[in-house]
């Protein structure tokens, strides 16, 4: 089993860039039944830097 994961990074929810990858990832999964595709969209998500909370080790201890 082949798994695709497509990352849009675009600020748009809706706009060309994910519509591009959505076709893209419809056309891998389309080649073969082994392929297994999903789509993260970053729109809207509020990304920061690391602040050093530790909260990272913290879930794995």
């Amino acid at each position: 089993m082949v798994h695709i994961l497509g990352l849009c990074a675009s600020p748009r929810r809706e706009g060309a860039t994910a519509y591009a990858l959505r076709m893209v990832l419809e056309g891998a999964q389309g080649v073969s039944e082994e392929i297994e595709t999903s789509m993260v969209t970053l729109a809207g998500k509020r990304i920061a830097p690391c602040t050093d909370c530790k909260a990272c080790i913290r879930s794995h201890s």
